[in-house]
């Protein structure tokens, strides 16, 4: 059975959304603790990231260019 693409899921998981955006877990932690990146909860601990939620971060983030410097930082 072949592993779906990014492009093929409607929301992704805490990790995979760090793994696609180049950064860690907790910088992904710090981004939704700060409203940066809106997520969906679906229980008490389980979140899920949509595309639209991660594109409006990039569109945020990139006037600033906060996403280049914090990949260069790992």
């Amino acid at each position: 059975m072949r592993e779906p693409s990014f492009q093929s899921k409607p929301a992704y998981t805490l990790d995979e959304t760090a793994s696609l955006l180049g950064v860690s877990r907790a910088t992904v932690n710090r981004w939704i603790r700060s409203g940066d990146l809106r997520v969906s909860r679906l229980g008490w601990r389980t979140v899920r990231v949509t595309h639209d939620a991660i594109n409006d971060l990039l569109r945020a983030r990139e006037s600033t260019g906060a996403i280049a410097s914090q990949q260069r930082r790992r």
